[in-house]
């Protein structure tokens, strides 16, 4: 029994080996060619990867950029913020130990990594810091934070807050340098004894 098949042009015209006569048997066709599949070389992923990871070194050293900096303005508003507070004591006149210090209340830059909140009660050293004098608190800062000051005491004295330095009327500004080692960077505290103004700025 034989299929027919309407379209002739799949027929050809061949001789079977087991038949003498000719007859008509369907044809070879020959595959199509595939259509070309787009796909990565080894050189363009290479570059994809190569791309990828420089922006992810850029994004880290962003973030840690932006850690540092974020470190160094938290930490300078905080001994900016001991700073106001011995200012407000000697404005306020806060008792100290049951008693009212009657030279005042100061900040004490001891070295790069602390400073300290103290009473003037000393008998022996007036309108700065020694060991005789009441510490209120102590702190420290980050190892990567050092602070040096231009004064090493600062006191502020009642009823006014008048400010004195290491001993002595202050005139002028004095300031205290806060630096981030890592990054560099400095921000600084600025202390004007005349208007008792305390600001932070990122430049003298």
């Amino acid at each position: 029994m034989f299929k027919i098949f309407k379209n002739n042009s799949q027929f050809s015209t061949c001789r079977c080996p087991s038949m003498s006569s000719s007859r008509r048997c369907p044809s070879v066709v020959p595959p199509r060619p595939c259509s070309s599949v787009s796909s990565f070389t080894l050189i363009e992923l290479i570059v994809v990867i190569s791309l990828i990871a420089f922006f992810a070194g850029l994004f880290i050293a962003n973030y840690h950029t932006g850690e540092r900096i974020s470190n160094l303005l938290t930490e300078t508003q905080k001994i900016a913020g001991v700073f106001k507070q011995a200012q407000n004591m000697a404005l306020t006149g806060e008792s100290v130990s049951g008693s009212r210090p009657d030279r005042g209340y100061g900040v004490y830059v001891g070295n790069l990594h602390s400073y300290k909140l103290f009473a003037d009660t000393s008998a022996t050293s007036t309108y700065a810091y020694d060991s005789g004098d009441k510490v209120i608190q102590n702190f420290t800062t980050p190892s990567t934070i050092e602070i040096s000051s231009s004064a090493t005491s600062t006191v502020f004295v009642p009823p006014d807050a008048t400010i004195y330095t290491d001993g002595s009327p202050a005139s002028g500004i004095s300031t205290v340098t806060i630096h981030q080692t890592e990054s560099n960077r400095y921000l600084y505290i600025r202390v004007d004894a005349s208007s008792g103004r305390i600001d932070i700025v990122s430049s003298l």
